[in-house]
């Protein structure tokens, strides 16, 4: 036996030493994963927030581009563009003034004197009159610029107008970005690249960043790694160019040439094989507590239960040759009958922090939850074994999860008391909980869909405490909390609940949430107050977590559960911590909406812009293609527009373009849309409209428009007219591009008749009047 335990302790050691260092070894590379991970999370909402800022430039620079020094300037003595600088255009750097045929003749920066634009660079997405190019100073130093054409009072193009990022407003907003080791470029078609975060001194990676756009893959993001460092790129709105993220790796991969993780799973591959071995020995440790169990099943019997001195005595005598039982590394208990504690081992004093000494002989309720008495008690009186239970009891001042196995124990057909093992299982379970709520954190973080968003919440939430029901609530436009998502709560109770929904306004929700602090409550039963929110019947624990966003309720994270009491104090903690990231989480999505929403929209007459006109254009004949309808297209465009503008100022324009707006929008039905398409004129899209229907919708709009007169001061009006082009889809055209030009075609027909018509296209001849 001597020679075993030897050889058992050399065995246990070798483990140990090998499976730590295998661990050890390892957790440089899992730590890389997790940054890697992270990298392309971050990569990707980079490359989304470039795509805001690029349409805050294009909407400045089409405002710059408009202005009357651009208007009618001569290229012969072209205007000086420092005003530019004391206007204060924060998106852009530097600004560019180029000829016809790309030659720059003027900019704020003389160390751009040499640069010439490459005015028919194919890889630059024609964003309507924007392009995206790179542009280098004399010392080599690329830079992102985007450009725009100038155009004339009489529509000919006099040259170019360009502007470079700013990347001090980028980095501003960079968030994770700024002061950590992770840097930010800007990359074309062809592999230029440019620091955006820092903007001086970042490395070149030219190279590398060659190598990664050259990498195969349809993915959007795409990555490259070295030895010394990582690349993460994520394509933006622009075909070609992306956004680069650069990170320094963790140092321990510079040696070995980066095979850390082969040599530490050769070592756990090793530690699992000596374990094996040791699996022969383990029988030293289990051979004195299968004799203590046979040995209690032969002698712990007692004809007379009440006399609890004799059994006291057999127990002593019994105890008294098993003392080895106080080195095995779990708790084992011995409770008698009537659920006396006879026996309490020195491990299972040290995980609930009891004297045995003083436990033994007293009732293991004064030690342990009821439920762990009850089923012990089961066991004794039902002969049935109990495996793998879990609760949390209270130690000192913190949780321990325990896990327990009862077994009755005989001798012969009597049942003389049962014999518990348990071990505490806490670390296990943080780990599980870390684990999850960073799984959690890094899902939300990635997420761009507010029904994707909740769906990972409810069931998240409900997996981390271990609890069977969870409903996320969120506020429509309306104001009312329906349900958005749920888990194991029947779809048949939430169709209940959402067919008459509570409003965030209501009396009973502002009473609950005055303070905006959860409702913990354990036991729901009684409390009348508490009913809105008692979707299932029979449940008696209650956690509500309330979202505000703009110090507004807009959405409630629910959790239910059968038993009273569920979740113990260190799980509540638990879940408040990670609903501060649940709550940021929907909070970002609103937020991105509000973004969304303003770059969609234009500023004066507050209807959807171009952009957004070119993204629904193309859903809208989809979905007629699919569903077999006909979709009509109406192009607007007010006469005389310019001579308004030039006799009777900008101001007047302005009001020109609101009532012609205002009009439009009151003539059309709600499913149509109305966008202000460029300058003076508007595009009108119409699903499940004929030719025939648009005509006559458009005839009593130009009618309205021309009874219509906008004030110029106290005594005079302006009178106006607009004339209209009218195609539909599919009887004129088989694509939305098609459907715009073929609109156009019969706008510009109405406006070589004479004006203030409404045109539909025509494929031979190409129009008819309405």
């Amino acid at each position: 036996m001597n020679a075993d335990k030897k050889i058992f302790a050399l065995l246990l050691i070798c483990v140990a030493v090998i499976l730590g260092a295998g661990i050890f070894l390892a957790m440089p590379r899992i730590k890389d994963h997790y940054q890697l991970t992270g990298q392309e999370a971050l990569t990707a909402e980079m490359a989304g927030k470039i795509d805001l800022y690029l349409d805050r430039m294009s909407s400045d620079l089409r405002t710059i581009a408009s202005l009357p020094t651009f208007q009618n300037w001569d290229v012969s003595r072209p205007p000086d563009l420092s005003f530019l600088r004391k206007n204060n255009w924060q998106y852009f750097d530097e600004f560019f003034l180029f000829n016809s045929s790309g030659e720059m003749i003027k900019s704020t920066d003389t160390t751009y004197q040499s640069f010439k634009l490459s005015i028919n660079d194919s890889t630059g997405r024609k964003w309507g009159e924007f392009s995206l190019t790179m542009i280098s100073d004399t010392g080599g130093e690329n830079t992102p610029a985007l450009f725009s054409p100038l155009i004339n009072s009489k529509g000919q193009q006099t040259g170019w107008l360009a502007g470079t990022v700013n990347p001090q407003m980028l980095d501003a907003g960079s968030g994770p970005v700024a002061g950590e080791t992770v840097m930010l470029y800007l990359s074309d078609s062809q592999g230029s690249i440019s620091g955006i975060i820092p903007s001086k001194a970042a490395p070149d990676i030219t190279g590398p960043a060659k190598l990664l756009k050259a990498s195969s893959g349809r993915s959007s993001s795409k990555r490259l790694i070295t030895r010394n460092m990582s690349l993460v790129s994520a394509e933006i709105s622009y075909p070609g160019w992306s956004a680069i993220t650069l990170r320094n790796r963790y140092p321990a991969h510079k040696s070995f040439n980066g095979e850390y993780l082969n040599i530490s799973l050769a070592m756990v591959a090793i530690s699992l094989v000596l374990l094996l071995l040791a699996g022969y020995y383990i029988k030293i440790v289990l051979r004195p507590l299968s004799r203590f169990i046979d040995r209690i099943n032969t002698n712990f019997t007692d004809q007379e239960t009440g006399n609890l001195d004799s059994l006291s005595a057999r127990l002593e005598v019994l105890l008294g040759n098993i003392n080895v039982l106080d080195s095995v590394p779990i708790g084992v208990m011995v409770v008698d009958r009537n659920g006396l504690i006879r026996f309490f081992n020195r491990e299972a004093g040290e995980i609930t922090s009891q004297d045995p000494a003083l436990v033994t002989g007293k009732s293991m309720k004064n030690y342990f939850p009821n439920n762990y008495f009850n089923y012990t008690m089961e066991s004794i009186n039902s002969r049935r074994e109990y495996m793998g239970l879990r609760n949390i009891i209270m130690v000192g001042d913190f949780f321990k999860e325990l896990l327990l196995n009862i077994c009755p124990l005989y001798h012969e057909d009597t049942v003389s008391g049962a014999v518990a093992t348990f071990q505490d299982v806490t670390p296990q379970r943080k780990m599980i909980e870390v684990e999850a709520a960073y799984t959690l954190s890094r899902d939300l973080a990635s997420q761009r869909d507010l029904n994707s968003t909740v769906q990972i919440i409810a069931k998240a939430a409900a997996e981390m405490v271990d609890i069977e029901y969870s409903a996320i609530f969120l506020a429509d436009i309306d104001g009312n909390l329906l349900i958005r998502s749920f888990h194991g709560i029947p779809s048949g109770m939430v169709e209940k609940y959402n067919d008459k929904p509570y409003h965030v306004d209501g009396p009973e929700i502002k009473d609950l949430y005055r303070n905006k602090s959860p409702l913990i409550h354990g036991d729901v039963r009684n409390k009348n107050n508490l009913k809105p929110l008692i979707i299932i019947p029979d449940v008696f624990s209650l956690y509500s977590f309330p979202v505000f966003y703009e110090n507004r309720l807009i959405g409630l994270i629910n959790l239910y559960s059968s038993d009273k009491n569920k979740l113990s104090k260190d799980k509540i903690y638990l879940i408040q911590s990670l609903s501060g990231q649940v709550n940021t989480a929907i909070t970002n999505f609103y937020e991105f909406q509000k973004i969304k929403a303003m770059a969609s929209t234009d500023g004066l007459t507050g209807l959807f812009n171009k952009k957004y006109f070119l993204e629904n254009i193309n859903m809208e004949v989809n979905s007629a293609s699919a569903s077999a309808s006909t979709l009509s297209l109406a192009m607007i465009d007010i006469d005389n527009f310019k001579v308004i503008n030039d006799t009777f100022g900008h101001q007047a324009g302005d009001a020109v373009l609101k009532e012609v707006a205002g009009i439009v929008t009151q003539s059309l039905r709600d499913s149509d849309c109305i966008c202000r398409y460029g300058g003076e004129e508007f595009a009108v899209i119409m699903p499940e409209t004929s030719k025939e229907k648009a005509l006559e919708v458009m005839e009593r709009v130009r009618s309205r428009v021309e009874m219509a007169s906008v004030p110029r001061n106290e005594t005079d009006h302006l009178n106006i007219t607009i004339s209209v082009g009218v195609a539909s889809y599919p009887q004129d055209c088989d694509s939305s591009e098609t459907l715009i030009s073929h609109s156009d075609t019969a706008l510009y027909a109405a406006k070589r008749s004479g004006k203030n018509k409404v045109f539909g296209y025509k494929e031979r001849g190409h129009t008819s009047p309405a």
